[in-house]
């Protein structure tokens, strides 16, 4: 599984001489069916026009870091593939900032269980919270939306331990990793998450 590989550099689809790319999927690849499953499992009635593997080597590298440092702590992974909404951060952060640039917690507004980066379980939870742009696309990432083109990402999420937060929690509590919990995690470094697929979906 390339989504899942230990050595997953060596399977991206792009020379080593560009630190960013974006890949096209072809549907008929396990990646592929992966990715749409997840997508499927909540938002059954759109439909998707592609997927594109995000290929950031920095962004990677700094993920990979963050994530065995996890793994030394608590003995085991605690990655879990989720979905952002893009409308609790400032308009500037688009989708193709976050490609770029990465999820800065920085540009965190209107948040109701803490001042990072929100993520969800469910693509169907963060449906609301999208707007469409002058092209009328909306832009997500694991996030969906409808009638118009849309961009969503599945992003690969260290969960770690979880605790309850408020609108006033700007630096995750001592001893925690992220607040919120069951369907909704909200994240506090910005190496904690890695977006690894981009979802063009109408």
């Amino acid at each position: 599984m390339v989504w899942a590989s230990a050595n997953e550099l060596d399977c991206w689809n792009s020379p080593f001489t560009k630190n960013l790319t974006r890949y096209s999927l072809n549907i008929n690849t396990e990646e592929y069916r992966f990715v749409a499953d997840n997508f499927y499992k909540t938002l059954s009635s759109y439909q998707i026009i592609k997927i594109e593997r995000i290929q950031n080597r920095r962004w990677y590298r700094q993920y990979e870091v963050h994530k065995d440092d996890f793994i030394e702590r608590y003995g085991t992974s605690t990655e879990q593939w989720l979905f952002h909404d893009e409308l609790r951060c400032r308009q500037s952060d688009s989708a193709e900032a976050i490609i770029l640039d990465c999820f800065s917690r920085s540009h965190a507004i209107n948040c109701v269980v803490g001042q990072g980066i929100y993520f969800t379980t469910q693509a169907s939870i963060s449906d609301g919270y999208t707007q469409p742009d002058v092209y009328k696309l909306r832009h997500m990432f694991m996030d969906v939306y409808w009638l118009d083109d849309c961009f969503l990402c599945l992003a690969r999420v260290l969960v770690g331990r979880t605790t309850t937060g408020n609108s006033s929690t700007r630096v995750c509590p001592t001893g925690f990793d992220t607040t919120g919990g069951e369907s909704i995690f909200v994240t506090y470094h910005d190496a904690q998450v890695y977006g690894q697929y981009l979802i063009t979906c109408r």
